[in-house]
């Protein structure tokens, strides 16, 4: 299980995450982080934190990224990288179907471009802001993050504390911590 948090703070966005993997009977640390930084045509840093399966979260890290168009916009590039990860995970047999509806055992968290996106298992994008969170820990950064908008914490601060509560209260997010952070 996970907890993967991101903070929007002016033109950047902060990501942070646990480093805990876990099934039905262990645990594990993973030394790999959950956050992968890619470059997007070039261009663009792009972060991106997976909960869920570990394979979703390998076929991610190393697939292939939408081409930038001209006038390169945010949004559609998401709209481009969900569709990516969809045939991505359909050709490794990693994404599921049934009546014609396909999903993939995942939610990412995704910064470019300054905004702060969520790619559901669905393949549906939302973006998200000022805040947002994914995992089995979500709720318990949530609140986290809330309860410390006003108080002038650095936002580096704010998601060590995020990801602190939920390692307090998931059995299922545990340190070393990782942050990174995205212009």
């Amino acid at each position: 299980m996970t907890v993967i948090v991101g903070i929007v703070e002016g033109t950047q966005v902060w990501m942070g995450s646990d480093s805990q993997a876990s099934d039905d009977s262990r645990t594990f640390v993973m030394q790999q982080p959950k956050i992968v930084e890619r470059r997007a045509g070039g261009k663009w840093q792009l972060l991106m934190g997976t909960a869920g399966s570990i394979r979703v979260a390998q076929i991610i890290e190393i697939l292939p990224l939408p081409k930038l168009g001209w006038r390169p916009d945010a949004y559609q590039f998401m709209l481009g990288l969900a569709e990516s990860i969809r045939l991505s995970l359909r050709d490794r047999g990693a994404g599921g179907e049934a009546n014609g509806e396909q999903w993939g055992e995942f939610n990412l968290l995704a910064a470019v471009a300054g905004r702060l996106f969520v790619i559901q298992s669905d393949y549906a994008v939302i973006e998200c802001s000022p805040y947002a969170a994914i995992g089995s820990g979500e709720y318990y950064a949530l609140g986290s993050l809330y309860a410390t908008k006003d108080w002038g914490l650095r936002p580096e601060t704010r998601l060590l504390e995020a990801l602190a509560a939920a390692e307090h209260f998931d059995p299922h997010c545990g340190r070393p911590f990782h942050v990174g952070v995205c212009s």
